[in-house]
C-alpha cells in the first residue's frame, strides 16, 4: 500500500490528552506528513476520560474537510497549520491503534462525514489481534507475517509520536506552573522568561551567577520577584 496513516491516543488519567497521526509511504516513515493534534473533548457524561471521544475527535477532524482537501482547497485541523498538504492525501489504509471501540468510533465518525470506500483496521495490542468494520471477531495474523510486523512498526511509531508530545504538554505546563505560582507575575511575563531563559533551571542559575542579565532582560521588579521566591525555597 502506498499511504497509511496511523492513529494514537495519549494521556494520563485524562490530562493532557493528545492524538497522533503518523503516515507511512511505500513501507517507510514519512515524517513530513506527521500530525500531532490536541484533544478537547476527552471525558464521558460521568466525567471519565473517554477514549472513544478522543478518537472520534482526532478523525473528524482529519477527515471533515476530505473532499475539499482532496483539492488542496481546505484549511487543515491540525495543531500549528493552516494549510496541510498531509491531508490532501487519501490513504489507502487507515490504522486505529485499538480494539473493536477504538475501531467502531472512528468508522462511525467516517459514515457521518459521508468518507466512503476507505479502507480501515483496528489493531489491539494484547494480542495483536486485527479488527475489521463490521465484524465482532478479530482476525490473527501468522506471527511471522512480514505485514504484520509492519503495521505493528506502524503502530508504535503512532504510539512514541503521541506519547512524546503528551511528555512534550506536560512539561511545559509544570514549567509554566511553577513561575506562574510566584506573585506579580502574570502569564504573559511567564512565556516571555521561558522564551528568552529556555527554562526554570536557566533562570535559577542565573539568579546565582549572571543577575545582573536577569535585570536587564527581564526588569528589576521580576528580577527580585525571582530572586525572593527561589531563595525562599
Amino acid at each position: 500500500m502506498r499511504r497509511i496513516e496511523c492513529y494514537d491516543i495519549s494521556h494520563i488519567q485524562g490530562t493532557d490528552t493528545v492524538a497522533s497521526m503518523v503516515v507511512f509511504a511505500e513501507g517507510r516513515p514519512k515524517k513530513s506528513d506527521y500530525r500531532k493534534f490536541k484533544i478537547n473533548y476527552v471525558t464521558d457524561e460521568t466525567g471519565t476520560p473517554d477514549d472513544f471521544l478522543a478518537m472520534r475527535e482526532v478523525i473528524y477532524r482529519r477527515y471533515k474537510n476530505q473532499e475539499k482537501n482532496s483539492d488542496g482547497n481546505s484549511d487543515s485541523p491540525a495543531e500549528n497549520s493552516k494549510e496541510d498538504l498531509s491531508f490532501g492525501s487519501v490513504p489507502d489504509l487507515i490504522i486505529i491503534d485499538g480494539g473493536k471501540g477504538q475501531l467502531s468510533s472512528a468508522v462511525k465518525v467516517l459514515e457521518d462525514l459521508d468518507v466512503k470506500d476507505q479502507n480501515i483496521i483496528g489493531l489491539a495490542k494484547r494480542l495483536e489481534e486485527v479488527y475489521l468494520p463490521g465484524e465482532s471477531m478479530p482476525h490473527n495474523i501468522p506471527k511471522t507475517s512480514s505485514g504484520l510486523r509492519l503495521l505493528q512498526r506502524i503502530r508504535d511509531e503512532a504510539h512514541r509520536f503521541a506519547v512524546t508530545y503528551h511528555k512534550d504538554l506536560r512539561s511545559k505546563r509544570t514549567l509554566t506552573s511553577e513561575l506562574s505560582d510566584i506573585e506579580g507575575i502574570g502569564d504573559k511575563t511567564v512565556q516571555k522568561l521561558l522564551t528568552k531563559f529556555g527554562s526554570v533551571e536557566n533562570i535559577k542559575d542565573m539568579l546565582k551567577n549572571s543577575y545582573e542579565q536577569i535585570e536587564s532582560e527581564a526588569g528589576k521588579k521580576t528580577a527580585e520577584r525571582l530572586r525572593k521566591h527561589f531563595e525562599d525555597l
